[in-house]
């Protein structure tokens, strides 16, 4: 798996120094996780921790960005063409799940 990265404005993302103070958690969170959904998947760091280092069987990666290679919907209570609830997925999610949410904006 590789991420494209610019070193110039993501250098931290490299070094593994992004959001370092989340790593701790997010570990000891995921052990043993059947499914991982990441909501606000970003550029995908935390779905590839997902599908590399748990043993998640399903991963599902939501980001409202559509220049973003996930599931472009935003995720929340209403169905639409933009937006989904996660009771929508709940028939596909194998327990226990993780569920990391980073989100912003309205």
């Amino acid at each position: 798996m590789r991420l494209t990265l610019d070193l110039s404005r993501q250098s931290q993302r490299w070094l593994g120094l992004y959001e370092r103070e989340t790593y701790a958690w997010l570990e000891r969170f995921s052990r043993g996780i059947r499914t991982g959904i990441d909501i606000g998947a970003n550029e995908g760091l935390h779905t590839s921790f997902f599908l590399l280092k748990t043993s998640a069987q399903r991963v599902w990666s939501f980001d409202g960005d559509p220049a973003m290679d996930f599931f472009p919907k935003c995720v929340g209570s209403d169905e639409d063409a933009d937006t989904c609830s996660l009771d929508s997925i709940y028939g596909d999610l194998e327990l226990p799940c993780l569920v990391k949410m980073d989100v912003d904006g309205v």
